[in-house]
């Protein structure tokens, strides 16, 4: 649900610009949400060398990851 990681994301602190959001445009991608989502921000010049990049994603049943790396 895009609206629910964006209200996420905003009340942990992150700007609009900082979220890459697929689901509005794509649906539910299941678990290529990730890596659909890291290859947009990539092509859209959004993540670079050195960059601090968090991964989450949310699934049914309250399931949910994460990961935090540095591109």
């Amino acid at each position: 649900n895009p609206r629910l990681v964006q209200e996420c994301a905003l009340s942990a602190g992150f700007s609009p610009k900082q979220l890459v959001v697929i689901g509005d445009r794509l649906g539910n991608t299941a678990a290529a949400s990730v890596p659909i989502g890291l290859n947009t921000a990539v092509r859209d010049g959004r993540i670079h060398s050195g960059d601090t990049v968090l991964m989450m994603s949310f699934g049914a049943g309250m399931t949910w990851g994460w990961s935090l790396v540095t591109w």
